[in-house]
């Protein structure tokens, strides 16, 4: 039988049909385009039309005990046929393993502040005129303490103190909190959501501000900075004032179960009822804002894969001595930022191409992924060699969903969640943990034996004829001569050619 990628692109829409992956409709939809003008210019504004972004299928992938085709939406070549490779020779050692967790979303509704002549350097009384904790100038609770953290149970998570105001807040406060969110999205418990529970956490902010321009603090008459903000005066290289300030912000963080979703707009809606209730609770404290955070290590995805090293051979470079170079280049991301950066960059190759195709928001993942970064911690992915078999394990931020917004509106995105048959959210995150890993172990081979260029000439080729402008047959005998003839391969020299080609 043809190889899948050997077909056209006709003749692999014919083979997934017949082999019941696709109905008649499903094909005629990725063969005529999947979007409409009327389901688009209800996506976005001032809608002019769509871009497309090719779609592929990676293959080759054995993920918890199931085979799987993998629709990948991306523009860059190379990267669905990597994915494949590494897959296939993962899936020759049993495949990849598992275990998402999806703790919930983090809502934040944040407090600044308290009523005018208030001090900065302490927690106010709360509304109800209880005890209050106070903070000197040396910050005896840190900055992002969190002073207190309960379940919507009533019970305590975590408190600084035994006699804690906020604390106190909390317990008289938790059940309508808890009863808010559940009238602002009345559905979500049935399907197995809800709020989970509520921290406070005190945030302060120190910085320099040059001529008092911060806070309303003005220079006095003698040219030195002033007002009750002020904690300290500086003159500073240019002989202008700078002043130190201080300001406190008093943060509510909601932990929200968004259920099967992705849940931005459900988080956001409970988030936005919530905080009317507690600015109504806290009106010595000025409501700054409610908005859910893309920063997300409650929702997180594993996969590893533990790969034969006679399976990473090449015909110049033993298996065993490819893994240890493999592992070897994985210590040098730890270790380099700037290698870091193009590491995790073929990691998100894959990955964004998942949650593309299956309508989930690239740029959420994105920002999760990478604010679970630092100097200690500076990729996702680990990779190890024990003498007989390359291990390898991806642990980072998914914050996606199996149902809602796009991917039950973008016809190519539903198609793509029945290719993968309608995987739950917690399988769905698996699926694109494992392609980021594969997407690393292609990259980090191709590096250490014969480098990245080879594997990404042949579809360089191809772009480079339709930038040419060649076209169907002309297209396939322009390739072929720009393949025999690499060193010569430019558009120039395409244009060249393709045009002798027109003239034979």
């Amino acid at each position: 039988m043809t190889k899948f990628y050997e077909l056209s692109t006709d003749e692999r829409l014919d083979r997934l049909v017949a082999d019941g992956l696709l109905s008649e409709s499903d094909a005629v939809l990725l063969h005529d385009g999947g979007l409409n003008a009327d389901i688009a210019s209800r996506m976005v504004e001032n809608h002019i039309g769509d871009f497309p972004v090719p779609l592929g299928l990676a293959e080759h992938f054995l993920i918890d005990g199931e085979q799987y085709l993998i629709p990948m939406a991306t523009e860059e070549p190379s990267v669905i046929a990597a994915a494949g490779n590494a897959a296939q020779r993962i899936a020759r050692s049993g495949g990849f393993h598992t275990d998402s967790v999806r703790g919930g979303i983090t809502a934040q509704i944040v407090f600044r502040g308290g009523r005018s002549g208030d001090s900065v350097d302490a927690v106010n009384e709360d509304a109800d005129g209880a005890g209050a904790t106070h903070v000197g100038a040396d910050g005896d609770i840190p900055s992002l303490a969190i002073l207190a953290e309960m379940n919507v149970a009533g019970n305590v998570v975590d408190s600084q103190q035994t006699k804690n105001p906020w604390l106190d807040f909390l317990h008289a406060h938790i059940a309508r909190i808890n009863e808010i969110a559940q009238q602002a999205h009345p559905t979500l418990v049935s399907h197995g959501g809800g709020l989970r529970s509520v921290s406070v956490r005190r945030t302060s902010d120190i910085g320099a501000v040059e001529h008092g321009a911060m806070h309303g603090d003005t220079l006095n008459h003698t040219g030195n900075c002033a007002g009750n903000n002020a904690k300290s005066v500086a003159t500073n290289s240019t002989g202008t004032c700078a002043k130190m300030y201080a300001g406190e912000f008093i943060e509510f963080d909601l932990l929200i179960d968004p259920g099967a979703a992705m849940g931005a707009n459900t988080v956001n809606t409970i988030a936005e009822a919530v905080s009317r209730y507690l600015a109504d609770q806290l009106p010595q404290y000025e409501l700054l804002m409610a908005i859910l955070s893309n920063c997300a290590p409650q929702q997180r995805a594993k996969a590893c894969a533990c790969i034969d090293a006679e399976l990473l051979a090449t015909k110049d470079m033993p298996g065993a001595q490819v893994a240890e170079r493999i592992a070897a280049a994985s210590r040098f991301a730890q270790v380099s930022e700037l290698r870091a950066a193009t590491h995790n960059k073929g990691i998100m190759n894959g990955i964004n191409a998942v949650v593309l195709a299956s309508g989930n928001d690239t740029r959420n993942v994105n920002a999760a992924a990478y604010a679970d970064l630092s100097e200690r911690h500076r990729t996702w992915t680990d990779w190890r060699f024990d003498g007989e078999q390359l291990i390898g394990e991806i642990d980072m931020p998914m914050p996606i969903g199996s149902v809602g917004g796009a991917i039950s509106t973008l016809p190519t995105a539903k198609l793509a969640m029945r290719l993968l048959r309608q995987p739950s959210a917690e399988s769905l995150m698996g699926i694109i943990a494992s392609v980021g890993l594969a997407s690393n172990l292609s990259a980090m081979r191709a590096l250490v034996t014969r480098g990245i260029q080879a594997g990404h000439m042949n579809l360089q080729l191809q772009s480079l004829a339709m930038m040419a402008g060649a076209q169907g047959a002309e297209a396939e005998e322009l390739i072929r001569w720009l393949r025999a003839n690499p060193r010569q391969a430019s558009l120039a020299v395409a244009q060249e050619q393709l045009r002798r080609l027109r003239e034979e």
